[in-house]
Formats: C-alpha cells, sequence, structure tokens
C-alpha cells in the first residue's frame, strides 16, 4: 500500500513486492548478493567492498560488518535471502577463496566496480542501486520500527538524515484523528 517518495528524485518507489519478485528471478548468483546486499539496506560501496572476513554469525543470524561514510564501521545482521544469496556467489565464484576476498568479484578483477554495480542492478531492477536501500529503510519506518534503530541500521551520523523516510501518510491522519475520539 505505502508507496512513498525519495528524498533526492521525487520519484515513487516501486512496491517492494514487485521489486522482489523481478530479484528472484535473477539467476547469476553474484548479481543476486548484489541486489540482496542492497535489499538489506547497504550503501554501493559498502556491498562492492564487502569481504569474506567481514561476515561472521551472532546467535545463528549471518552479520555483516560493513565500512560506511566517515570510515564508520557498523555490523548489519542480513536476511536470510540475502545471507544464502552472499554464500551462493562466493561458492560459485572463480577467484580463489581466501579469508579476506571480495565477496563480488567481477569476470577481470577480484573485485566489482560502482559501475559495473550500477549495470547490474538496473539491468535486473531498472532501479538505481540506493533505491534499493530506500525501499528497505521505508519498509522499516512503516512497520514502526523507531528512527534511532532504522538510523544505526543504515549508519547515518544523523537522525535528520533518516528522517527523509518518515513520511505521513493520509491514512496515519485519518486514523489519528478518528483515534482521537473528539
Amino acid at each position: 500500500e505505502v508507496v512513498d517518495m525519495t528524498a533526492k528524485q521525487g520519484l515513487l518507489l516501486p512496491p517492494w513486492e514487485e521489486v522482489e519478485e523481478r530479484m528472484r528471478a535473477v539467476e547469476n548468483p553474484r548479481d543476486a548478493a548484489l541486489l540482496w546486499l542492497l535489499r538489506n539496506g547497504l550503501r554501493c560501496s559498502e556491498a562492492i567492498g564487502l569481504r569474506t572476513s567481514h561476515l561472521f554469525r551472532d546467535n545463528g543470524n549471518v552479520v555483516a560488518r560493513v565500512r560506511g561514510k566517515g570510515d564508520k564501521t557498523r555490523d548489519v545482521p542480513l536476511f536470510k535471502a540475502t545471507a544464502t544469496a552472499v554464500w551462493l556467489a562466493v561458492e560459485q565464484d572463480k577467484w580463489p577463496l581466501t579469508a579476506d576476498r571480495h565477496v563480488l568479484t567481477s569476470e577481470k578483477a577480484p573485485a566489482l566496480s560502482r559501475k559495473q554495480a550500477y549495470n547490474i542492478v538496473n539491468r535486473h531492477t531498472g532501479l538505481h542501486p540506493h533505491t534499493l536501500r530506500h525501499i528497505y529503510a521505508t519498509e522499516l519506518v512503516n512497520q514502526g520500527v523507531n528512527l534511532p534503530v532504522v538510523k544505526e541500521l543504515l549508519g547515518h551520523a544523523s537522525i535528520n538524515t533518516t528522517m527523509k523516510y518518515y513520511h505521513v501518510t493520509r491514512g496515519q491522519l485519518v486514523e489519528a484523528t478518528n483515534g482521537a475520539g473528539l
């Protein structure tokens, strides 16, 4: 139901179900891993910079330790679909599995470039890589996750940056008015 505006582009976000359907149809393990990492809230630079040594288990969950803006590190719990896609990409890659290799590689280099990442995302979804992050953040907010938690998951320095994902809908206004009992 909720289709929100991205702050910078002023474009409507596509419904998650539509994007998920496209993502699940991706057969290339590396491409799928990239899409799921972005869908899990990582910035493009964080996804292409992710190394095998940055992945660990915490209480049964797979977590990615990513280095974001300002060289700040944060731990991002991965969806099961993301973790599965990442492991498949690493397993089926031609580059040797070492403790510190990149998770996302290209045919000719042991790391995926930003341009290659953009082309992969656009080819499979028709979206910009950052839009998948917007969808993730908007869904968290719409599900009632507290903004400080969303801020931490996204690695924002300021809650003001996170606020751009909070949009009051007409339905919320009507619900609040009706619920006031006045």
